[in-house]
């Protein structure tokens, strides 16, 4: 056979077809068929003369487009296997099409969710358009966005809701995907030579848009635009979407900062003073915090000589250049000052000073580009993309915990330093406003005050989180880390505040491989055990290593009494290896630097294991 030799009105790669079949006997057919071999040792294809199918999806998807032209047609068997389709042969496949055959339709009745080659399918997909292919390619059948029909080079097809015909089609306008057409069960020939079998699915939409093509083109040269538009002008719908990205977390440029007030929010800024790229200059509080004249490393561990707490009634508006202020709302009920935070602002506007607030201003001030708080709105949400989500391709890490006031954000900032000193590359999603102060690419705001800076709910927030994974993995990260807030499950069913919500959604929005679960002395086994089966019963994930706060507190029935204490070296060990007894997990201790090394190191034997 020359296919080389020949124009190809449609080029379908798939699991190839059975001539034998009482369908293709029963008729003349303009089918040619090849089947293409990986050859490691020589970087090249093999080119095998083979008519036949081992699986029967080639062959139904194959009579499909036979109905409609009597031109000549390839089919290339890349694969005898129903497993997971070989990204690599699929590009090398693609490859030998761009270098030795002509065509003008190339069918890709398959899709791969979890491309880790994407940006090589990608070029080769690009070329293949460029040498005047229109690349027709179905959407994965559970949902996914699949490649290569996800690329804008590409028409990507997926089962249309109204198409019950073959001739019905849907339009998606400004959209992931591009078209929806009939993929209805149906019979149709199958790998037997008198099997029939009825199926459904995304396969044959892609099947009948590229027959559609094929009766649009008219053996004459048509662009892609020119085919969407008009598959536009006949749809049975018309499916309208606005393309908004989600909006990068860019911070402005900050050199030298203040802080207010001296709360549990900055405590995290000035354990990790080191770990800015900006100064801080200043601490402040009011006076009726009784924290004014004091180092604050009497109440923050840190590696600096701390900080004198300063009066914000004699603020110094030349030492810094940008404010940072925490959450204040409660201090200003406390000082019955109720224009103090109007003022604040104002004042700091009008020295010309940058505002980086972790509550959102947008009630005090609009669209000054000097103000700035983490805040998440509708209009920040990706296209709706059919509910199609990304598949995760870099590992998730995910830090989750038992309740509040566990240390989680030290952990994640921990970690991050650890991971970024092993020469890894870490792309971070945190949960407390400051995140973006310490570099991470983005925050999500399901703390303190969420319900102002968080404008997004239920399945919007899992489609927001899931297009922030895929965005950070198109950095090129070799790991991510997100952190949750707070406890993981429900611990008292009679109250609202106790119900976990946004720390579900925010599981399943991030949908990490492995978790490190933060827990405290006052956990009882029980309610760790409920915890860990939560995590790994909600999304597919395994809790790798538990984290231990090292804070002792005595509770009574009012809450917590008497001073807290500092677990002991000795203790520890003990409940260590207590908690491995029974749980078969390592545990480590927060705060400790060895520890947290070899926690890092638990999460990089973890993922080179999996590997």
């Amino acid at each position: 056979m020359q296919y080389n030799l020949t124009h190809y009105h449609a080029v379908i790669i798939d699991s190839g077809i059975n001539f034998n079949h009482d369908y293709f006997v029963e008729k003349h057919s303009n089918i040619d068929a090849i089947k293409v071999v990986w050859n490691e040792d020589e970087r090249a294809i093999n080119v095998i003369d083979e008519q036949t199918d081992a699986l029967g999806h080639g062959t139904a998807i194959s009579s499909i487009i036979d109905r409609y032209t009597h031109e000549p047609i390839l089919m290339i068997n890349f694969t005898d296997s129903d497993d997971e389709i070989d990204t690599l042969l699929l590009i090398h496949t693609l490859q030998f099409v761009y270098e030795y055959v002509s065509g003008d339709i190339l069918n890709l009745s398959l899709g791969v969710p979890n491309c880790e080659e994407k940006e090589q399918l990608y070029d080769i997909c690009k070329k293949l358009t460029d040498k005047g292919f229109i690349i027709v390619s179905a959407f994965d059948n559970l949902g996914a966005l699949s490649y290569p029909a996800s690329f804008d080079c590409v028409i990507g097809v997926l089962t249309g809701e109204l198409c019950f015909s073959v001739n019905d089609f849907e339009y998606f306008e400004n959209d992931i995907v591009n078209l929806g057409a009939s993929g209805l069960s149906q019979r149709l020939p199958w790998k037997g030579d008198h099997e029939f079998r009825i199926i459904s699915g995304n396969s044959l939409s892609c099947a009948y848009v590229s027959g559609k093509i094929i009766q649009l083109l008219h053996n004459e040269h048509v662009a892609k635009n020119q085919i969407l538009k008009a598959f536009k002008n006949s749809a049975k719908k018309i499916h309208t979407n606005t393309c908004v990205p989600v909006m990068p977390n860019n911070i402005f440029k900050i050199k030298k900062a203040a802080l207010f007030p001296f709360n549990k929010e900055m405590h995290s800024i000035l354990r990790f003073e080191d770990k800015l790229d900006f100064e801080i200059t200043d601490v402040y509080d009011t006076k009726y915090s009784l924290r004014v004249g004091k180092n604050t490393n009497k109440e923050v561990k840190s590696d600096s000589s701390g900080h004198i707490i300063k009066n914000i009634e004699k603020i110094d508006w030349d030492s810094f250049d940008t404010l940072i202020l925490g959450h204040i709302d409660m201090l200003i009920l406390q000082m019955k000052s109720y224009d103090f935070k109007n003022n604040l602002i104002s004042e700091a506007l009008r020295h010309n000073k940058q505002i980086y607030s972790f509550d959102d201003l947008g009630q005090i001030v609009k669209n000054n580009k000097r103000v700035q708080s983490p805040t998440i709105l509708p209009e920040h949400l990706p296209p709706f993309r059919y509910e199609k989500l990304h598949e995760n391709i870099v590992p998730v890490v995910g830090v989750f915990g038992t309740g509040g006031r566990q240390g989680k954000f030290t952990l994640q900032v921990t970690l991050r330093n650890c991971l970024r000193n092993k020469g890894f590359k870490v792309g971070q999603i945190g949960t407390e406003p400051s995140a973006l102060l310490f570099g991470m690419e983005y925050v999500f705001p399901i703390g303190y005050n969420s319900v102002y800076s968080l404008r997004i709910h239920d399945y919007d927030v899992i489609r927001y989180l899931n297009e922030t994974i895929h965005k950070l993995e198109d950095t090129r990260c070799d790991i991510i880390l997100v952190g949750s807030q707070s406890a993981s499950v429900n611990i008292y069913p009679n109250h609202l505040y106790y119900y976990n919500i946004f720390q579900t959604n925010f599981l399943m929005g991030t949908r990490p491989d492995a978790i490190i679960l933060s827990i405290s002395m006052n956990d009882t086994y029980e309610y760790i055990e409920k915890t860990i089966s939560f995590l790994e019963s909600t999304v597919e994930c395994e809790v790798i290593a538990l984290c231990l706060f090292p804070v002792v507190q005595t509770f009574d029935w009012a809450g917590p009494v008497g001073p807290s204490n500092i677990i002991s070296k000795e203790s520890f060990q003990n409940v260590k290896k207590d908690l491995y007894d029974h749980f078969n997990l390592p545990t480590f201790l927060l705060g400790e630097e060895a520890q947290m090394m070899d926690l890092t190191n638990e999460i990089i034997s973890y993922f080179s294991q999996e590997s």
